[in-house]
């Protein structure tokens, strides 16, 4: 039986890894039509099955007496699980009951509270178990994991955010043509995943990009989490609490489908999954996840690379030269392949700036001291969360460099480091074809990347912590516990979207009414070529209805995709000062008769907006009683 789970943790890590691998070669070589999708599924069951039976000749897929397992937990620790299942059934009751098809900027707008409060019942529970050194630990932070980055895929009916729309649109297109012209080689490993997954199952599309991450990461992370932990520290007790402190951080990046999420999961399981002296099976692991990271997004897969490469050369003679160019190609290989690809696009120029250091903000501790002392205390939590990161990752390289352990040195600290110098390199590249917000996104992407590389030293960190926890007295522990559970509680909060009186995220979800709208539109254009000024959720409705369906002089998408674009920036115009010199220039601008522009009654100064523009439009429509007013020109 546990030969069985540990079965399934290989499966979950060898499937979508191999599928990556495989179905980005099918996709360059051939296409990801139908008979590509089966070529793909064949020749990745042969490598997982290979993989996997190889893995049976290590002495850690050993077979082990299932029973006795069974037998060594306790009553104590049967009832807290089954009071965990109750409490975790009762929180996903006030998701699904929460669940939207309307423009919510957050999923706490719908999602009772009482919801956290079952889910601070977990952490509790979690808490409990860990001092036991309970075996049902790693089965409850698997369901914990499941509630902490599912609230999207529950609560978010038509889906969440911009960009799984427009995956799932490439999806589509791939699916009918076989490849998309240009080729590109990033992406293609999430595009080959959710390709198969679409074939063989006939769900839909909207499902699988809704829990390919989330879904991937509760189930994996928790499990190879504790395996790197068990393999490198001592009491389980101890290990078993610092996993679960894990929940005071930030949850944000798996909570969506995109690549960049995608390549960063495959990133964190080829960092913990080698023992201290990796053996044949793990290297292959390590190189399947770090290969199916590089096809899916560079950013995350050029460092798995790297650490991949690392550790095949464990060997004095060849690590003495290679180690050193292999850390230069930490510091260098993304911030140069920025440059070069910014360079070749001859549409915009490239150019050195001074680096834009405007992330280290966010070190800087903030107290918010308004009215509401819960919501005081998360953002109090907030301000201190880069703070209380930053330290844990100094007290974790401290013990790291005085316990002088080479794996930690040469695998997490040296590299993170390195990290953080291309970021700042990177942060000096003008990024002018982006818009203004954007533009030092991919110096972040290499801090994010530097970060998941000090998730050991954190954890090495927090198992210190967990040691002294463990030492407390019962009123000690107590209030541990309460700290544990609160900070826990809040970082859920924090990891979503948020709309109160601290904060507005702004971004409103793609709602039933955008999809009726851009529905409408194409009805009403009865084949006749057209061009919608529209915001991005609309956008991303009608990617999900029409995918990539016209674009104007082969550049220019029919709904202002990107932001970046022309098409947005009339639209932004438009909602400033409306005025038909505006819809004339994009008439000009794409050879079309027949504009539309979309107006959400959320936009800033709606009814104002609406009374203007309905004085230059030919006609309007009304559509979900009031939520939007499409008009035409």
């Amino acid at each position: 039986m546990i030969k069985f789970f540990q079965s399934i943790l290989l499966f979950i890590i060898c499937a979508p890894a191999t599928t990556a691998i495989v179905g980005a070669l099918v996709y360059v070589l051939y296409g990801l039509n139908k008979p590509g999708v089966y070529i793909t599924s064949f020749i990745s069951l042969i490598i997982i099955g290979f993989v996997m039976k190889h893995s049976y000749q290590n002495n850690e897929t050993a077979e082990l007496d299932f029973k006795k397992v069974i037998s060594t937990i306790t009553k104590k620790e049967w009832l807290v699980f089954g009071l965990f299942l109750i409490s975790w059934l009762i929180a996903i009751y006030f998701l699904y009951t929460g669940r939207s098809d309307r423009a919510i900027i957050t999923p706490w707008q719908v999602v009772s509270s009482w919801f956290f409060l079952f889910y601070g019942f977990g952490v509790v529970a979690l808490f409990i178990l860990s001092q036991q050194a309970s075996k049902l630990l790693t089965l409850t932070l698997i369901f914990q994991s499941l509630l902490l980055f599912g609230v999207v895929a529950i609560v978010y009916r038509l889906g969440y955010g911009f960009d799984p729309f427009i995956h799932e649109a490439a999806v589509k297109a791939i699916e009918q043509f076989g490849q998309i012209k240009p080729l590109t080689p990033y992406y293609l490993g999430q595009y080959s995943i959710m390709t198969v997954l679409h074939n063989l199952t006939t769900i839909s599309l909207a499902f699988w990009s809704k829990i390919l991450v989330s879904g991937l990461a509760a189930l994996s992370l928790p499990l190879v989490i504790m395996r790197w932990l068990k393999n490198h520290h001592g009491a389980e007790k101890d290990w078993g609490l610092a996993a679960v402190m894990l929940l005071i951080l930030p949850a944000t990046l798996f909570i969506i489908t995109t690549p960049q999420n995608l390549a960063y999961l495959f990133l964190i399981i080829v960092l913990f999954w080698p023992s201290p002296l990796p053996t044949k099976n793990e290297k292959i692991i390590i190189w399947l996840c770090a290969v199916a990271a590089l096809v899916t997004q560079p950013i995350a897969g050029i460092p798995a690379i790297l650490i991949a490469l690392a550790d095949s050369t464990q060997n004095k003679t060849w690590d003495k030269y290679l180690y050193p160019l292999i850390i230069t190609g930490f510091v260098m290989a993304l911030p140069l392949a920025f440059y070069i690809f910014t360079a070749l696009d001859v549409s915009t120029t490239v150019s050195l700036t001074w680096p834009n250091l405007e992330f280290l903000k966010t070190l800087m501790p903030t107290n918010p001291n308004l009215q509401s002392w819960w919501l005081n205390f998360i953002y109090l939590y907030d301000g201190l969360w880069a703070l209380i990161i930053l330290l844990l990752i100094l007290i974790g390289s401290y013990l790291t460099i005085i316990k002088k352990s080479f794996e930690l040195r040469r695998r997490f600290l040296w590299p993170a480091l390195a990290l953080v110098i291309a970021a700042i390199i990177t942060a000096m590249i003008n990024f002018q074809f982006l818009i203004d917000y954007e533009r030092s996104d991919y110096a972040l992407r290499l801090i994010i990347t530097a970060l998941l590389f000090s998730l050991p030293l954190i954890l090495n960190a927090l198992r210190e912590l967990a040691v002294l926890v463990e030492k407390q007295n019962r009123r000690g522990l107590i209030s541990w516990l309460i700290i544990i559970t609160c900070a826990a509680t809040a970082s859920l909060y924090l990891s979503y979207p948020r709309f109160d009186h601290y904060y507005n995220s702004h971004g409103y979800a793609s709602s039933k009414a955008d999809h009726e709208a851009v529905k409408w539109i194409e009805a009403e254009a009865n084949n006749e070529a057209y061009v919608v000024l529209a915001n991005q959720q609309v956008s991303a409705a009608a990617l999900r209805e029409f995918g990539f369906k016209t674009y104007y002089h082969d550049t220019i998408f029919y709904y202002p995709i990107p932001t970046s674009g022309q098409l947005y920036q009339s639209y932004l115009a438009m909602m400033e000062e409306p005025n038909l010199k505006i819809i004339d220039e994009v008439k000009n601008l794409t050879g079309t008769n027949k504009v539309y522009l979309v107006l959400n009654s959320y936009w800033w100064d709606y009814k104002k907006l609406a009374s203007e523009i309905s004085e230059l439009a030919n006609s309007s429509k009304d559509i979900g009683s009031g939520q939007i007013i499409v008009f035409e020109f």
